[in-house]
């Protein structure tokens, strides 16, 4: 299937109405990795929709730990799923790396942020899911944080809105029209989960020191999703390579 249109728009931070001036983004096939400069930011969409059973190319690309990761799902989609996005972002990564897929090696953090084990090209990159598509935001030199969310009704939101952001950003999105609440909570939380992601210090980290001077971007992914990028001196969205593979990423 392919990536639906997309648009994005900077946006400041804030538990108010969200701007609606929308720069649209054309998700272009690539077949190799468009040259990355240390102020280049890249956008990867992976498809998982449909997905029902795990294809054997994909589980040959992992390794054996995320083989194992896979094997915890119950549920075959969601193995399958898990094997999907890993497997592609071992082939995106390889196309930077020149190297194979499978041969990438990954270390984690405290916190289970991935990074790249050997990094000479000092390449950094973040990875969101969500049940139909994933996202991976690869760029060099800082690190950076993604978060993409189905926009959907939710019970509790303002209880959760209470609990996760500061009393003040609360208040402002309680005195928004329901419609516009929705849309306002999911363009703070994605920015939150986002700047958190940055340092990999998580949401159980949220009140810790953010990293200085992170700036966020929002973008829409697909129809009735919001996502958000962090990183110290983001580039405008209009310098912004949006790719998605092109045809089989099932290579040795």
């Amino acid at each position: 299937m392919p990536p639906p249109k997309t648009a994005a728009t900077r946006m400041t931070v804030s538990p108010t109405r969200p701007s609606t001036t929308e720069q649209p983004i054309r998700w272009q096939s690539a077949h190799a990795a468009p040259t990355l400069s240390d102020t280049d930011l890249h956008l990867w969409y992976i498809d998982t929709a449909d997905l029902t059973a795990s294809d054997p190319g994909d589980l040959k690309l992992l390794s054996a730990d995320e083989r194992r990761r896979a094997d915890r799902f119950v549920l075959e989609p969601l193995r399958a799923n898990y094997a999907r996005v890993h497997a592609a972002t071992r082939s995106i990564l390889a196309l930077y790396l020149e190297i194979g897929p499978a041969k990438i090696a990954f270390r984690y953090s405290e916190t289970g942020k991935p990074s790249l084990a050997t990094n000479s090209q000092d390449i950094e990159f973040n990875l969101t899911t969500v049940t139909d598509l994933a996202m991976l935001a690869v760029c060099r030199g800082r690190p950076l944080g993604i978060d993409c969310e189905q926009v959907r009704p939710r019970g509790q939101l303002m209880g959760i809105a209470r609990r996760m952001f500061p009393a003040d950003h609360a208040a402002s999105l309680s005195r928004l029209p329901d419609a516009e609440r929705l849309q306002a909570f999911y363009a703070s939380w994605t920015a939150l989960e986002a700047e958190v992601k940055v340092d990999g210090r998580g949401l159980a980290g949220r009140e810790h020191a953010a990293p200085p001077a992170v700036d966020v971007a929002h973008f829409i992914p697909a129809v009735g999703h919001i996502g958000a990028v962090a990183r110290h001196r983001l580039p405008p969205i209009e310098r912004w390579r949006t790719l998605v593979l092109a045809g089989s990423y099932r290579c040795a």
